[in-house]
This record gives C-alpha cells, sequence and structure tokens, in this order.
C-alpha cells in the first residue's frame, strides 16, 4: 500500500512541492541563526570584536526570525496546510463515495454503516495529516542534512557519533513498527464496531424501548467499548514507547556528543561560536533522528488507512486517480437526468441471480411489459419476487439473462433504468432526516404542482391536512415521526414526482385497507404508465393484465 500512498500524494504536485518549499525556507532560516549566533559570539569573544556591532547581530537575528515568523503565521499555517490536507482528505472521501454510489442500490453491503462513517472519517483525516507531516519532515531531512554537513566541518567526531545515534534509532523504529501498525489497525477496527452498534441503537430505538431490552443493549455497546478502550490502550502504549525509546536515545547521545565537545573546548580547539552552532543545529538532528525512526510506522499507519478506504472503493486505485476537488467554490452543476425515452416494451429474457453465497435464487425468467401494462408478480416466500424486481429495477448487479428497452439491450441496466425512465418502491421504504418536502424533492430544484401531484396521487393529502406544518413537517431521523404506511406513500410520492416511465413496486398495498388499497391501484393504473409488482390481493390480480407466479425456490 505504501506504492499507492506515494501515487497520491505524487497525484496533486503542485501543493505538495509549494509546502515543501515553504517548510525548506522555514527551516532554512534557523540554520541562518545559527550561522548568525556563530559569528557573533567568535567576533566578540576573540577578543578584537567591536562592541558596536552588537545592534547588528541583534538587527540580522531579528529581520531572520521575523521572516520566519511571517512565512509561517501568514502562509502555511492558515492556508497551505490547511488547504492541503482538507482537499487530500476530501478527494478520498469523494472517490470512495463515488464507488460506494456506482454500486447497484440493491448489491448487499459490505461493511455496516458505523465501519463506513468511521472510515471515512478517521482514515481519511490520518491520510490527509499524513501529507502535511510528509511535506514537514522532508524539509526537515534536507535541512539536517546541511546542518550535519555544518557540524562535520565544526567537529568530525561529534558528528560521527551522531550518525551512530541516527542509525541506532532507525533501527529501534523499524522494530517497533510491526507492533503499532497491528495494534493501530485493531483501534480502528475497534472503533468501526462501536460506530456499527450506536448506528444500530439509534435506528431501532422503537424496537428496543418495545422488547424492553435497554439494559441488555447498552451492555452489548459496553462491550464494544471495552474492547475499543483496550485496543485504543495497547496502540497508544505501542506509539508512546517508541517515542520514549526514540527520545531517550537522542538525549543520551546528545549529552555524549556534549561530552566530547567539552573535552576540546578544554583544549582550546573548539570556539565559544562553535559551541553556540552545535546547540543551535542539535535540534535538527535530534528531529531528523525521530522522524527516521517513526517514519516508517507513519508510512505504514496512513497505509493501512489507506488500505481501509481502499475496500471501501473496491480497490485503491480509484483512490489515486486525480479528480477535481471543490474546496472554496461552488461545485459545478451536477450532471442532468438521462433524456426522458417513452417505453413501449421492456423485454425481460433469461433472467437469473445468485447470491454472494452461491445460492441460486432464479433461474430462466422471462417477462415483456408494455406501456400502459400492469404485470403482478406472486409465488411463495423465498420465491425470489423481490429479487426478480430488483433485477428488473437494475437494483442488483447483472447476473444471467438480458433487459432489453424498445428493442435495445440494456448493457449496464443499473446506470439505465432510473429516473425517468424506471422507478423502483423497496418493501422497505428510506426516508431521511429533514421535512415531507425535502424527502419527496431528494436534492431536486422545488417543483410545486410535481410535489402536490404526487401527494395526490399517493393519497397522502388527509395526512397532510393533519399535520399543522404540512409539507414541512419534520421526519425524524429515518422518518420515526410517521406511521409505517405514511413512510412507504412518502416514499411512492417521491418516486411518483419524477413520473418514470416504468414502475416497479415491493408490495405497495401491503398494510393498507381495502379501501385505500383500490384507491392507491386506481391511481398507479391512471398514469398509464408500466407497472410491475409484487401483490397478492385476488381483486388485483383480477384486473391486472398479467400474471407471474414464481415457482418456490
Amino acid at each position: 500500500m505504501t506504492r499507492h500512498l506515494l501515487r497520491l500524494l505524487a497525484a496533486r504536485p503542485g501543493p505538495q512541492l509549494l509546502l515543501d518549499a515553504c517548510w525548506t525556507l522555514l527551516r532554512t532560516t534557523l540554520l541562518l541563526t545559527g550561522l548568525l549566533l556563530q559569528a557573533a559570539l567568535d567576533t566578540l569573544a576573540n577578543g578584537s570584536g567591536d562592541w558596536g556591532q552588537i545592534p547588528l547581530w541583534a538587527g540580522l537575528l531579528a529581520v531572520n526570525e521575523a521572516a520566519r515568523l511571517a512565512l509561517w503565521y501568514g502562509l502555511v499555517l492558515p492556508r497551505l496546510e490547511p488547504g492541503y490536507t482538507y482537499t487530500v482528505r476530501a478527494g478520498l472521501q469523494d472517490r470512495v463515495l463515488d464507488a460506494l454510489l456506482a454500486r447497484p442500490a440493491g448489491a448487499a453491503p459490505r461493511h455496516p454503516t458505523g465501519e463506513v462513517v468511521s472510515r471515512l472519517g478517521g482514515d481519511a483525516d490520518e491520510v490527509g495529516v499524513f501529507a502535511i507531516w510528509s511535506a514537514s519532515n522532508v524539509a526537515r531531512l534536507l535541512v539536517a542534512g546541511a546542518a550535519v554537513a555544518v557540524l562535520w566541518a565544526t567537529d568530525v567526531r561529534a558528528t560521527l557519533a551522531l550518525v551512530a545515534l541516527i542509525a541506532l534509532v532507525t533501527a529501534v523504529g523499524r522494530a517497533l513498527g510491526g507492533p503499532v501498525e497491528r495494534h493501530r489497525a485493531a483501534s480502528r477496527a475497534a472503533a468501526g464496531e462501536v460506530g456499527t452498534r450506536v448506528a444500530e441503537i439509534v435506528g431501532g430505538l422503537a424496537t428496543v424501548r418495545a422488547g424492553r431490552a435497554e439494559e441488555r443493549v447498552v451492555a452489548r455497546l459496553a462491550e464494544a467499548n471495552a474492547v475499543r478502550r483496550r485496543a485504543a490502550v495497547r496502540d497508544e502504549v505501542l506509539t508512546s514507547l517508541q517515542g520514549a525509546v526514540l527520545r531517550a536515545t537522542t538525549a543520551l547521545g546528545t549529552g555524549a556528543v556534549l561530552l566530547l565537545v567539552a573535552g576540546q573546548m578544554r583544549a582550546g580547539r573548539f570556539s565559544l561560536g562553535d559551541l553556540a552552532l552545535f546547540l543551535a543545529y542539535l535540534p535538527f538532528v535530534t528531529e531528523a533522528v525521530h522522524t527516521l525512526g517513526t517514519l516508517p510506522g507513519r508510512v505504514r499507519q496512513a497505509g493501512v488507512s489507506l488500505g481501509r478506504l481502499a475496500q471501501l472503493a473496491d480497490g485503491p486505485a480509484r483512490l489515486v486517480t486525480p479528480a477535481p476537488v471543490h474546496l472554496r467554490a461552488e461545485p459545478p452543476p451536477s450532471a442532468p437526468p438521462p433524456a426522458r425515452s417513452p417505453l413501449e416494451r421492456l423485454t425481460a429474457t433469461g433472467l437469473g441471480y445468485r447470491h454472494a453465497d452461491g445460492q441460486r435464487a432464479l433461474r430462466g425468467i422471462d417477462l415483456e411489459l408494455t406501456a400502459g401494462s400492469a404485470t403482478v408478480v406472486t409465488g411463495p416466500v423465498g420465491a425470489g419476487k423481490s429479487t426478480l424486481l430488483r433485477l428488473v429495477a437494475g437494483q442488483l448487479p447483472p447476473g444471467e439473462g438480458e433487459l432489453w428497452w424498445n428493442g435495445q439491450r440494456i448493457a449496464r441496466p443499473q446506470e439505465f433504468l432510473v429516473p425517468p425512465r424506471c422507478g423502483y418502491l423497496p418493501q422497505e421504504a428510506r426516508l431521511f432526516s429533514g421535512t415531507l418536502r425535502e424527502n419527496i424533492l431528494l436534492g431536486r430544484e422545488p417543483d410545486e404542482s410535481a410535489v402536490r401531484a404526487a401527494v395526490r396521487l399517493a393519497l397522502l393529502e388527509d395526512d397532510l391536512a393533519r399535520m399543522p406544518d404540512g409539507l414541512e413537517t419534520v421526519v425524524g431521523p429515518r422518518g420515526q415521526r410517521l406511521s409505517g404506511g405514511q413512510v412507504r406513500r412518502v416514499a411512492l410520492a417521491r418516486l411518483l414526482s419524477r413520473e418514470p416511465e416504468l414502475l416497479v413496486l415491493d408490495d405497495p398495498l401491503a398494510g393498507l385497507d381495502i379501501d385505500t388499497a383500490r384507491a392507491l391501484w386506481t391511481n398507479l393504473r391512471a398514469r398509464r404508465r408500466a407497472l410491475l409488482l409484487v401483490a397478492h390481493e385476488p381483486w388485483v390480480l383480477r384486473e391486472a393484465d398479467a400474471h407471474a407466479e414464481l415457482p418456490r425456490a
């Protein structure tokens, strides 16, 4: 995954190189500070210095420090670093969401919702922070190399001690890198499990209360939190141990170097300016040592996060492909919906499907739907009725067989069978937090006439009349403030507002009284569009134009 991480950083060379250059300038000003101190102290300590030059040296130091602070607080900290890290993070999140939305809607989710949210947050943040960390530390290593060259010219033995220290700490960092990576991955996985359980609890509050299972649910959440706590503690202990070893080793090496320098000062071969230079440059070497020790672990840590995101995006190739990110400007308008293609005939030949476990759900199903016709699908439990509807609506990945629209083969049903061509209503309708109007429009431009017509067709007018806020009524998370029947009819109104040529409805009359069911059936037939639905009412079978009965699976 390290190779893909480097490709990700190389995908935006401009911000990376600019940040590298700024960090190099920042650290170069600190190098200049050491050289200015050396020159000033040597001039004053050799007995021939002009004390009147003190204001000059002080002025040069002040100008150098002012330039450093201006670059740091004026450009790097407020603009370059946030812009770069948020660009990397937003790009990863955007491409993962693209991959998730590109999958057929009816395909089984590969990861729990809480795990997906955790990865989109924590793992994308980890990679974004690594991007600016790498820029800062590339400059740190470059400037540290220059500092080592200056120190080498000052005292070879002390510099060799530092080089030995670098080799030692690098070895220690590599030794601890593997355990750090394993425990960091375990910590991330435990955090995702907690997120999943929280999402399940919030989504099923009514069920929890009805079953009086609050204590058991809280106990299960506490167990997950305990696992996460133990994993986080192990991760933090190992990370802290790695940092402590690096800091202790650096401190011991620094002390040894200072002892060597002190001996040479007694012999008169090391000036006061040289000592000031050495002390000023020791932090550069110390930081470089720390960076070299932690570099393998940080790279592996970012690689773990990128790998977890790649699992959501069906591989790392999509993640490292450059894509526009709009942080300071409005994104371009969404692509317009596909052109309406009036349906004359939809033909399905030899449709078949196997579940992920290899179990066959359907085999050799043929259907023909014409404009204005109503086809009812029936069959025993487990016969594959919902699977058939999802195949026809493009909600499942293509299995066996083909679909034809007006005589033209549909190559990618999940992309072709979308509104205004096809609309699909599953058994379990899903609403979002917001108002009824927002759930019906779902981000489209407001069209009051279309909304009102959809409300009428879905038999929501009486429900709205009893709601003080009407279409502005807030439905709550997943529509929890509405009844089950209201949730399904709001979802149906959302579908009808797009006026699709083909309606695919999974048991739309379930749970309705006979009068409401007949009224809804009449409204659906009055649209004179192709209709494919699951229904079990005898009167629906009598009035339908065609009937497809599936055998027992």
